[in-house]
C-alpha cells in the first residue's frame, strides 16, 4: 500500500504504517515542522524503516490527487482555521476506492476525578488559546458529518478516551500546560506566574494516587472515497 500521513509531527504513527505495510509498501509523512520532521528521519533510520519518506509541507498546499491507498492524519484539524477545506484535501489525495482515517480530540470529554480548580483552570486556558487561532477544541464529534459532506462514503466511527489513576500518562495534562504557556501569556490570557502555579498544582494532583485524569475524548472516523 502507498500510504499518506498528513500533519506527521515526529513520526510515531508514521513509523507504525510503515511496519504495518512492510517492505514492498511506502508511507510518505508531511508537515509543516521542520524540526519535528529530522527527528523522525532520525528515528526511521534508528528503526531501520527504509520505507518511509518525510517532506516539510503546508497542508494548505496539499495536492497529492488521488495517489495514496491510504490517507491518515491526527489531531490536525482542531488547530486549523479552515478544517473544511483541508479535509477535502485530504480526501481527495486517496485514489478513489481509497481508505481515508482521521483521529482528533472532542475536548469537552476532558475530565479529572475528584473536579479541581487548576485543572478547570488549564482546560479554559487551551480552550480560549485554541480558539483565538481560529481552531476547534471539539471538532472530534463533527467528524463524521464534516468527512460525509466532503464526499467520504461507508464511514465507520470509534471513540477512545485513556483514563489513568497512577502513571508518567498522568503529567500529560501539566506537560500540555507547559507546551501551550507562551501562547497563554502571548494572548494575554494569564501572567507567567499564574501559569506556574496551575503547572505546580496539576503536578501535585497527577501524584495523588486517589485521583483520575483522563484525555481528550478521541474520535476515530474511517471510510472510501467515492
Amino acid at each position: 500500500m502507498n500510504c499518506l500521513d498528513v500533519g506527521c509531527g515526529g513520526g510515531d504513527v508514521t513509523a507504525e504504517i510503515a511496519q504495518l505495510v512492510g517492505s514492498t509498501g511506502h508511507v510518505l509523512g508531511v508537515d509543516l515542522d521542520r524540526d519535528k520532521l529530522v527527528i523522525a528521519r532520525r528515528e526511521a533510520r534508528e528503526k531501520r524503516l527504509n520505507n518511509i519518506e518525510y517532506q516539510n509541507l503546508d497542508v494548505n498546499t496539499l495536492s497529492f490527487d488521488s495517489r495514496f491507498d491510504l490517507v491518515y492524519s491526527r489531531f490536525l484539524l482542531t488547530h486549523l482555521k479552515n478544517p473544511h477545506e483541508i479535509a477535502q484535501k485530504i480526501l481527495r489525495s486517496a485514489r478513489l476506492d481509497g481508505i481515508i482515517v482521521i483521529e482528533d480530540i472532542d475536548f469537552s470529554g476532558y475530565f479529572c476525578y475528584p473536579s479541581y480548580p487548576a485543572f478547570d483552570q488549564y482546560l479554559a486556558y487551551y480552550r480560549q488559546s485554541v480558539e483565538k487561532r481560529g481552531g476547534d477544541p471539539d471538532i472530534g464529534r463533527k467528524l463524521p458529518v464534516m468527512l460525509q459532506e466532503s464526499g467520504l462514503a461507508e464511514i465507520q466511527i470509534h471513540i477512545v478516551q485513556p483514563v489513568f489513576l497512577s502513571g508518567e500518562s498522568k503529567l500529560m495534562t501539566s506537560i500540555t500546560m507547559e507546551n501551550i504557556a507562551d501562547a497563554v501569556i502571548s494572548d494575554r490570557l494569564a501572567t507567567r506566574a499564574e501559569i506556574d502555579e496551575v503547572i505546580q498544582k496539576l503536578r501535585e494532583f497527577s501524584k495523588n494516587p486517589k485521583t483520575l485524569i483522563s484525555f481528550p475524548r478521541i474520535f476515530q472516523v474511517w471510510g472510501r472515497r467515492k
